[in-house]
């Protein structure tokens, strides 16, 4: 019977072992400071021009982004990421930094991707399509009928 439950016991470790060596593969985090020279959207948000901390959190398929201004004040804008691609982490050595892809529609500039090398990622965010201004007429026309 003491078998049994040392054999038990050995087995409970080694399942504790693997999950706990496995969890710093699902986890990722990033963190660092950017500067919008001008107010932009990201996704459903709106941030205006101004030095900014970035902190990403990649667990297993979700990914946050969380930003705050660098001084501290305001409250902090969450956004979820929609894609991620993986790209070559960089290294101390290289001094590649990371960069925000924007797309202008509308009059409006839109963060579309975020480059994040130090953990080898590159986040995509949603942006609205843009529409024909033709179309829009149509329809405004079509209702007033």
């Amino acid at each position: 019977m003491k078998w049994i439950c040392r054999f038990a016991c050995t087995g409970v470790f080694i399942l504790g072992s693997f999950t706990l060596m496995c969890v710093p593969a699902f986890s990722q985090n990033a963190r660092g400071v950017f500067k919008l020279n001008h107010e932009v959207r990201w996704q459903n948000e709106v941030v205006p021009a101004g030095e900014y901390r970035y902190s990403v959190e990649l667990r297993g398929s979700s990914q946050m982004l969380t930003l705050r201004d660098a001084n501290g004040e305001g409250s902090a804008i969450m956004v979820l990421v929609n894609d991620a691609d993986s790209t070559a982490p960089a290294t101390a050595a290289t001094g590649e930094k990371g960069r925000l892809i924007l797309t202008s529609q509308s009059g409006r500039r839109y963060v579309s991707s975020m480059e994040v090398p130090s953990i080898g990622v590159t986040l995509h965010f949603s942006v609205p399509e843009e529409k024909d201004p033709r179309e829009g007429s149509r329809n405004a026309s079509g209702a007033a009928k």
